[in-house]
């Protein structure tokens, strides 16, 4: 018996291939597969690309695989839900089940399920789960809809701050001297050039984001008030979204699991972390949980219920990370 989980997001798709006896058989990554921003018929091929990718190596057939289980970005809505289901359809799969990205990571992260994920990597999006099996998802839209909260859009309040600053239009921040240092300019007004000027498309401020990050929270570590005010905004944002998901979906004083996933929450800064750790234990009875693992694991857990295999998890976790230690 071999089944297949799938996270497909908007800018990359992951897929994994493991048998009953809980081996990682393959695993591969190919482009984004949202069919809101690519179509379906482009969503689609994605899914085939991946799939045949994953079976190949192998000597099988997409058919051969028991159980496909995706998490699929862009399954927001019943209307999304009826369209991502025709498509898959077309793939001729042996049997399949999906649900929104959020529910894979979720389940990644706790195990069990129930629960609120929420994502912070260049993006952000939040997802919650209850024991009843009622669901719902709050932002992972696109600014014009509210959501500015992400890697990317923070890494462009810290210039933009650091530029204020230097202008006088609001307090100096060592932001300022930091990002500099990051472009390699004598002034952050070099950007104009770093960026707008650049017609062959060699230069990428959003490639600058990490870095920009990095410093974002070293900078609130080392008390700059600008910097501070940056990650506190950040971390109200999550708060906030937090408390939307308890308020829809637990009970009063009902304990949960919060699952931090993405790039910046998984990194750890201790600036970002202290503040939400505080605020959340001194309001919730809360179990934080950095998963070690892939929303892709929460796939393949969920493929391995369809299948029938109980209380299988742990074993799913462990022979990803085995496969992933054998490949370095």
């Amino acid at each position: 018996m071999i089944f297949a989980g799938i996270d497909g997001g908007g800018t990359k798709t992951k897929g994994a291939l493991m048998n009953d006896r809980f081996e990682v058989l393959n695993v591969v990554n190919v482009g984004g597969s949202n069919f809101q921003s690519i179509g379906t018929k482009r969503a689609k091929e994605v899914f085939e690309e991946l799939l045949n990718k994953l079976v190949r190596p192998l000597n099988l057939k997409i058919s051969d695989i028991d159980f496909v289980y995706f998490g699929i970005a862009g399954a927001d809505r019943p209307r999304d839900f009826e369209i991502i289901d025709g498509f898959l359809k077309e793939l001729n799969l042996k049997a399949y089940g999906f649900h929104n990205d959020g529910w894979i990571a979720l389940k990644s992260g706790t195990i069990d399920g129930p629960g609120i994920l929420v994502t912070l990597g260049t993006g952000s999006v939040a997802f919650g789960m209850n024991k009843k099996g009622e669901w719902k998802r709050l932002g992972g839209f696109w600014g014009l809809l509210g959501d500015w909260l992400g890697g990317y859009s923070l890494a462009s309040r810290a210039i933009a701050v650091a530029q204020r600053g230097k202008d006088e239009r609001d307090f100096s921040t060592v932001l300022y001297d930091k990002i500099k240092s990051i472009f390699n300019v004598s002034d952050l007004l070099d950007l104009i050039e770093y960026e707008y000027y650049d017609f062959q498309g060699k230069n990428d401020i959003r490639e600058k984001a990490v870095d920009i990050l990095k410093v974002l929270f070293e900078s609130a570590e080392e008390f700059d008030g600008i910097a501070l005010e940056i990650v506190w905004e950040a971390a109200k944002e999550i708060l906030i979204t937090v408390d939307i998901l308890y308020k829809s979906l637990f009970e009063p004083g009902e304990p949960f699991k919060l699952v931090l996933e993405g790039s910046v929450l998984k990194a750890r800064y201790k600036s970002l972390t202290k503040m939400l750790e505080n605020a959340l234990k001194s309001r919730y009875m809360v179990e934080l949980i950095y998963p070690e693992h892939d929303p892709v694991v929460g796939a393949l857990m969920l493929a391995a219920e369809n299948l029938g295999l109980k209380d299988v998890e742990n074993f799913i976790i462990e022979g990803y990370l085995k496969y992933l230690r054998r490949k370095g």
